[in-house]
Parts: C-alpha cells; sequence; structure tokens
C-alpha cells in the first residue's frame, strides 16, 4: 500500500481474516492462511453523515461512531452539527453563536473539535462540517436576532422553525459566518466545507421589507437569485480560508451555477444526479429515496439496490466522488444511532467500495452483512440483526 490509509484498510482486512477458536476466546486463528487479497476502492468519498442538532451527540458517542466506520470501508463523518432547533457550538469569533445550544453544558468547545477531528484522522476518517443556511437557521438568531429575517417571519413560521432564514444582505451575517468557518478550519485544518443551502422558505424573505428594498436597488429580480447572492458569498468565504465549498443540490434546482469547484450533495432525489453532472459539477450522491438511514421504507436491500453511476456516460461517471448514508436525528441519539446506523449502512459501504457488484446478488450479501453483524456485536458495539440465527463464529 502507498499510503497510511491504505495501510490502515489493509489492517482492517486482515483483523477480518482472525478467529476466535477455543472455548474462553483466548486463542485466535487464521483459518484461511495463506491467503491473498487485494481490492481498492471504487470512490473516494464514503461516508456517514450525523445530525447533532435535533439531538445533542456527547463527543465519546461521536467517537465511538468514528471507530466503527473503517469497519465498512467508510472513510468520512459528515457532521452537521447545528440546525434550525439548535447551534451547540462555542466559536471565539462568533461568540454568542452558542446561545442557539439547547443546554449550557451542551456546547462544543474548539477543543472538543480539534479533539474529535484528530481522533478521525488517527483512523482514517475525514470530517466534513456542515453550517447549514441560509434556511435552517432559526437557532442563529438566539446570539445573534439582528441578523434573521423579519417582518413577522418568525412568528408566521412558528409553526416549524426549519423555515426561518437568515437575513442575507447583511454584512453582519457573513461576519458571523466567517468566524465560525475561521475557528473549525483553524483547529482541523479541514479542506472542504460544507455550506447547507436547503429547504429555503422564500416567503419568509417576501416578508422582510428590508430584504426587498434590497433587491429592487440592486436588481435582483428574484428570490431564488437572492439565494444565489448568499450561495456565492458564503463560497467566497469558504474559498478564502483554503476550502473547497460543498452544497445541497437544493441550490442547483434554483438555477445556481457556482465556479465548477464546488461540489453538490445530492439528497432531493436519485434522479438529480444527473442533472447536476451533466452541468459538470463533482456530486456526493446522498439520495434520500435510497440511502437515508431515517426512512423506514429504506432496508438494507433497498440500499443495496441503488447505483449511482446508472444511466450516466462516462464523462458524468467521473464526477461522482462517491457517497454518504445519512442519519439524521430527529428520532436519534446517544441511545439508538449505533443500533440506526448498522448494519443497514453497511450495504452502502460495499456500494461505494467494491467495483464488480451484482446489486441483485441479496443472497451473497445478506451472508456478508450477518458476518458484519457478528464481528461487530464481539467487538462491542450495539448491532441489531436483519433476520433470525446466530453467530457460529466469535470475529475478532
Amino acid at each position: 500500500t502507498s499510503t497510511v490509509w491504505g495501510a490502515l484498510h489493509a489492517l482492517e482486512t486482515f483483523t477480518q481474516l482472525l478467529q476466535r477458536t477455543n472455548d474462553n476466546n483466548s486463542q485466535i486463528t487464521m483459518i484461511h492462511a495463506p491467503v491473498t487479497t487485494e481490492s481498492s476502492p471504487r470512490f473516494s468519498h464514503r461516508g456517514i453523515l450525523i445530525d447533532s442538532a435535533r439531538h445533542f451527540l456527547p463527543i465519546n458517542t461521536i467517537k465511538t461512531m468514528i471507530d466503527t466506520l473503517p469497519m465498512a470501508n467508510f472513510n468520512v463523518m459528515h457532521w452537521h452539527f447545528e440546525d434550525a432547533v439548535a447551534f451547540p457550538l462555542d466559536s471565539p469569533s462568533s461568540p454568542l453563536i452558542d446561545k442557539g445550544a439547547y443546554k449550557s453544558n451542551e456546547i462544543y468547545s474548539m477543543d472538543d473539535v480539534k479533539e474529535i477531528d484528530q481522533y478521525a484522522t488517527d483512523r482514517g476518517v475525514r470530517i466534513i462540517y456542515e453550517i447549514d443556511g441560509p434556511g435552517h437557521a432559526a437557532s442563529w438568531g438566539k446570539g445573534y436576532p439582528d441578523i434573521m429575517t423579519k417582518g413577522g417571519c418568525e412568528k408566521k413560521y412558528a409553526y416549524d422553525v426549519n423555515l426561518i432564514a437568515l437575513n442575507p444582505t447583511l454584512d453582519k451575517t457573513y461576519k458571523v459566518l466567517h468566524g465560525i468557518m475561521k475557528d473549525i478550519i483553524t483547529v482541523t485544518d479541514t479542506k472542504y466545507m460544507h455550506l447547507g443551502g436547503d429547504e429555503v422558505e422564500y416567503g419568509c424573505w417576501q416578508m422582510d421589507s428590508s430584504i426587498t428594498k434590497y433587491m429592487e436597488e440592486n436588481n435582483i429580480a428574484t428570490y431564488p437569485d437572492l439565494l444565489g447572492l448568499y450561495v456565492e458569498k458564503a463560497e467566497n468565504i469558504a474559498r478564502k480560508l483554503n476550502t473547497t465549498p460543498i452544497q445541497w443540490e437544493d441550490t442547483f434546482i434554483a438555477g445556481i451555477r457556482p465556479p465548477t469547484d464546488a461540489i453538490f450533495d445530492v439528497w432531493t432525489n436519485s434522479s438529480q444526479i444527473s442533472a447536476v453532472t451533466n452541468a459538470g459539477y463533482r456530486v456526493i450522491a446522498a439520495p434520500q429515496n435510497y440511502w437515508y438511514l431515517d426512512h423506514p421504507d429504506n432496508t438494507w436491500e433497498v440500499m443495496y439496490s441503488f447505483e449511482p453511476t446508472e444511466g450516466l456516460n462516462n464523462e458524468q461517471k467521473k464526477l461522482i466522488l462517491g457517497g454518504e448514508a445519512s442519519m439524521w436525528g430527529e428520532m436519534v441519539d446517544e441511545h439508538n444511532i449505533q443500533t440506526k446506523v448498522w448494519p443497514t449502512a453497511a450495504s452502502v459501504a460495499e456500494r461505494l467500495w467494491s467495483v464488480n457488484i451484482d446489486k441483485t446478488a441479496t443472497d451473497e450479501v445478506e451472508v456478508r452483512l450477518n458476518i458484519f453483524i457478528c464481528r461487530m456485536n464481539s467487538r462491542g458495539f450495539y448491532v441489531g440483526p436483519i433476520n433470525p440465527g446466530f453467530c457460529e463464529v466469535d470475529y475478532v
């Protein structure tokens, strides 16, 4: 192997060839020796999204999740750490933002972020940090109410705080955003920054006379154009801080076409992958109709059946960086996140790693998943079964 990350993957593969072969589990045997194995990933981006906004996830919970990722050859943790309901981050440059946290003891300090990032790096996992805006931003207003949309937006959309938006016409909005991004990048040296951009409620902006006046004075004809202003300014901040910007593809659907160094995270529907790659943009495939772990209909069979390059020409296929299984946190916290993620996500991992996959060979996949479950359980992780049975082998 030519890199330390390749060596880590090789060591993980080696341990998965080992078994405990006596009654007290003290004897470890490689029963298939001698054996030669060669493998390499289809995609460079193989990730799981976790959400610590809907429910705060303690540091040890996040570390445990990181521990599990290499077992399935995942190498990215997409950390959606803030949203409309909570902003649990202590940012020295934007020090009031943590007023959006649920509790004073449920806040990630920059030391925490640095510790988690280093913990992930040591295990071959890259963290992508997401600062979602200008929608899903109600929590920003707890500390910085002056950067929120006014005119009755907060009252009208009180039934769903996800619809309350930042004011994209104010310099202070971008000053706060810059401070948060700068602090994260300083302690992690991350090379990517996810800027959100999903589900912006234009009706919120329409109610604010200062925003409509700004649009008129600056020849901004439509609300998608105003979203484009936010995207442009946020991405410029990311680039000046030497990171590559990532957006949810809602901004692409709105007609926004940033420089082609930007990456789109496609979630709304798998069919959007073709449109985004056809426009020349790189894509992270995370379609909710296949790879959202919080959708009950997305069984491991459904997840395994999705092929992110299907229907694409060769040039489009080159633009697929990889994909993510997303574990949104509305009904997930520290007590059940492991069993919600595993073993279902492992079917996505195999799709992203393996080159020659027969997506109809679910019987063979089921055998591999059952072995994976037994191995994770033997290592002390909480992983639920996919069918009746028992573990015939004590794995290392």
